[in-house]
């Protein structure tokens, strides 16, 4: 197993520390930061590459507007002109998107904040961040917690929230895969397990209620997936997909405790496999052909998000 390292690597701009914290087992090493609860560094022992994007120097996500591996929120997405109502009330929220919507909680969400690092071991980090009421304009004080633990080859992201009043919490992995380190994804397969997707305007707001991916460039449900096609634009895969109560509850198996299967991303890749990455391909596809998995050469691990 990884030992656990954690680094000191000096000061926020919000005058808090700063700080990195390898965890790692099962040959999956895991490098986070305190600022943006953010996955910097993920690699798999026997793959050259990190298997997500990340900045080289970890000052460079005090200023982060990709949201490379951040944690977002305190609402992921996009609030149309920074308003909404809750509990009759009307709430003008940060519009940092062009000065016209809210982006993934405003201008200082828990992407551009200092999360504190609560605890750690070889496998697993907790951080935590309390957002005050009307932060960004949203109500009530929010409790966060974000926890990365890694088990087999298995990375678990746990983020879960407590609130003292009515709001809304919708918070989520910015992280960006790549399994191969080539230039684009575009050779990758991608399976999404929703028969729905969320139609948006050209500011990328919903339109009204979700449509059927059938016979759209949205349908990602063929077999184990199919390749992102290499004309694929962004838009074509940043999209919200409606999966609840529309697919069968599948164990994973991976971590040891059973979950659903909403999405998973693989690479075919040919070359030399050692001996522990194909007892592991293996075993990974003997639990994938329950979802009418297709045979691929090489299969990366899948990397699952529990939001609540």
């Amino acid at each position: 197993m990884a030992q656990r390292h954690i680094t000191d690597l000096g000061i926020a701009p919000d005058g808090k520390v700063f700080q990195s914290i390898t965890i790692g087992g099962g040959g999956l090493t895991a490098r986070i930061l305190t600022f943006g609860a953010a996955l910097q560094d993920l690699r798999l022992g026997g793959h050259d590459v990190p298997v997500v994007l990340g900045h080289a120097e970890p000052e460079a996500y005090f200023d982060n507007p990709g949201y490379l591996g951040a944690i977002v929120g305190r609402y992921a997405n996009r609030i149309a002109d920074g308003r909404f109502t809750l509990d009759g009330r009307g709430h003008q929220v940060d519009r940092n998107e062009n000065g016209v919507q809210c982006l993934h909680g405003g201008s200082l969400g828990t992407s551009a904040q200092s999360w504190q690092l609560l605890e750690s071991a070889d496998d697993h980090v907790t951080l935590g961040l309390m957002l005050e009421d009307g932060h960004m304009g949203f109500p009530g004080a929010l409790d966060l917690r974000c926890r990365y633990s890694t088990r087999g080859s298995t990375l678990t992201i746990l983020l879960t929230g407590r609130s003292d009043a009515t709001t809304y919490c919708n918070l989520a992995s910015h992280a960006y895969y790549n399994l191969t380190g080539a230039a684009d994804i575009k050779e990758h397969r991608l399976c999404i397990t929703a028969e729905r997707y969320l139609p948006v305007d050209a500011r990328q707001i919903p339109l009204g209620a979700p449509a059927d991916v059938a016979g759209t460039p949205f349908d990602f449900r063929m077999g184990y997936g199919k390749r992102i096609s290499k004309e694929a634009t962004l838009v074509q895969i940043d999209q919200s997909y409606a999966t609840i109560g529309k697919n069968r509850d599948i164990s994973l198996g991976l971590a040891g405790d059973p979950g659903v299967i909403l999405a998973a991303v693989s690479q075919a890749v040919t070359g030399r496999i050692d001996n522990g990455a194909r007892q592991q391909r293996q075993k990974w596809m003997a639990e994938l052909r329950e979802i009418e998995a297709t045979k691929l050469e090489k299969l990366m691990p899948m990397f699952t998000t529990d939001q609540n």
